[in-house]
């Protein structure tokens, strides 16, 4: 138990009580630290799973995910998607780009009348079909580029098929789909061995990380020590202070609560007494040396003052003679 200064009931309660506040903040701090360290590795926990379930997507997406596309086609690790349908990748899948057409230009000639002087230039600049066009007076001709191009992707295998129509501007686009296509294929069964082995270390880590939770068990072990200690220890303060208030008498502690209500009371009335005092001083050395005809005015507040500051020093004189007597 505590050694407390001897000065009266109240003041050994009041310091048994800090020390119990004391106690009881020192514990509740200790615990509030043993509940963040229970956080803090539960969180790491959940952070190395949700890493490992992502790397099992990363995985998975290596292997399934989108690669390439062009118009309505799609492809991706293990399979091609066009015309809605979803083809998967396979030895047996041909893929190929098929064109058809050709690009010419188109002239339209349109004039009046025949010129000799017009058809013998044409004729030595174009031939006979110049001379036809130069000897024609006021002659337009126009020119139209026609296209008539078409472009196919063409997909076939054992599963479905389809044939998707490009822009015939899109050809080499198309050509690099079906290149990259074949290397999908050629590389299928590879990529495939490669994502299940990696799947199958990443899903047993994830495993063994699921089921390992010693170190949450231990900080949780550690918080509920604590939590038991923590209650012993405030309990015994408690213990104390109740063992403090218990050891002196109720009557002892109401005089010294109202002795305590009078040493207030004096201190009030002994800084009020200075504080009127030292004011009819100065009031009444005013009215001696400023004021004319303020001599009984001067003289009645000095003799005031003097007894409100002689009051005074006897109260704080008497109120410090009886604090030593209760020590």
């Amino acid at each position: 138990m505590a050694n407390y200064k001897l000065g009266g009931a109240l003041e050994q309660i009041s310091a048994s009580k800090r020390e119990l506040d004391a106690i009881t903040r020192d514990q509740k701090k200790i615990l509030k630290d043993s509940e963040n360290e229970l956080k803090r590795v539960t969180k790491e926990h959940e952070r190395q799973i949700k890493n490992c379930k992502d790397e099992i997507e990363q995985a998975r997406n290596g292997f399934y995910g989108h690669v390439q596309t062009l118009a309505g086609i799609v492809l991706y690790g293990d399979r091609i998607v066009a015309e809605a349908k979803s083809i998967p990748l396979s030895d047996d899948l041909e893929i190929e780009v098929n064109s058809s057409g050709n690009v010419y230009s188109e002239t339209t000639v349109r004039g009046g009348g025949t010129s000799v002087a017009g058809a013998v230039i044409g004729g030595a600049v174009a031939g006979p079909v110049g001379a036809v066009v130069g000897g024609r007076k006021g002659v337009k001709s126009k020119s139209e580029v026609q296209d008539e191009r078409k472009l196919f992707i063409s997909i076939v295998s054992s599963v479905d098929s389809a044939v998707v129509e490009l822009d015939p501007k899109m050809e080499l686009d198309a050509r690099r789909l079906v290149a990259e296509t074949k290397k999908q294929i050629k590389t299928l069964g590879n990529r495939k061995g490669e994502m299940d082995a990696e799947l199958a270390e990443l899903t047993q880590r994830l495993v063994m990380l699921e089921k390992d939770t010693t170190a949450i068990d231990e900080a949780r072990s550690r918080l509920e020590k604590q939590e038991i200690a923590s209650a012993s220890v405030i309990e015994e303060a408690k213990a104390r202070h109740e063992a403090v208030k218990n050891s002196f008498d109720q009557n002892q502690i109401e005089e010294e609560k109202k002795a305590r209500r009078n040493a207030n009371v004096r201190k009030i009335v002994m800084g009020l007494g200075f504080t009127f005092g030292a004011l009819l001083f100065l009031l009444g050395v005013f009215w001696l040396t400023s004021a004319v005809d303020g001599a009984a005015f001067g003289t009645a507040s000095l003799l005031l003052a003097d007894f409100l500051l002689v009051k005074s020093f006897i109260t704080l004189r008497d109120g410090r003679a009886e604090e030593k007597d209760g020590e």
